[in-house]
């Protein structure tokens, strides 16, 4: 479902993978194509069946029929759940180990209603809903193609409201991306 930036960010930082769970794959005639970037499993997952969809699943209800994953891409879709920490679970449980998921959402950005608009995150929150995960590469974007900044570099964001080409008079939109990493080994529970 994303826009030039997320596919840009996911062409750079692509993991090498047997199969890929796209949340939020319904294709609106505006997004872009992740599928294309794959030659392996390719399983597309949303609330509602159309174009790009190939199964129809709440993440909020558990795994359901769904396998595990090399890799999740999670873009533009937190924001729109009631319950972003019982989606991070089941995503997190979604990853083989080794995994990696994409996930990107807003930071700075208008209210859009799809099918409500509850969330906005900061780096330190999605580490809190992705507790298991080591997240990294962490960038920051507008939504105008190629304006990303590395937080690695500003980890405070200083230099995200003087990222603008041009004379921009207004605040932009910003997005975070990042890869979170599934350790190798899963964790054992104590215990059990």
């Amino acid at each position: 479902m994303g826009h030039i930036n997320q596919l840009r960010y996911l062409k750079q930082f692509k993991p090498e993978t047997d199969s890929v769970l796209e949340v939020g794959s319904k294709d609106y005639g505006n997004t872009q194509d992740f599928r294309s970037l794959f030659d392996c499993e390719y399983v597309g997952l949303d609330m509602e069946d159309g174009k790009g969809v190939d199964v129809v699943h709440d993440l909020t209800t558990g795994t359901g029929e769904l396998g595990q994953y090399g890799l999740i891409i999670c873009c533009s879709i937190l924001e729109h759940v009631k319950n972003p920490w019982l989606a991070a679970e089941t995503l997190t449980k979604l990853l083989k180990p080794g995994g990696s998921i994409y996930i990107s959402t807003p930071w700075v950005q208008r209210y859009h209603k799809y099918p409500d608009d509850y969330w906005r995150f900061t780096f330190p929150a999605l580490q809190l809903l992705f507790e298991g995960l080591e997240l990294g590469n962490q960038h920051l974007s507008t939504f105008t193609a190629g304006e990303f900044l590395d937080l690695a570099l500003d980890p405070d964001c200083d230099s995200a409201f003087q990222m603008t080409h041009g004379n921009r008079t207004y605040l932009p939109c910003y997005e975070l991306h990042t890869m979170g990493t599934m350790n190798e080994t899963p964790e054992t529970t104590h215990g059990n």
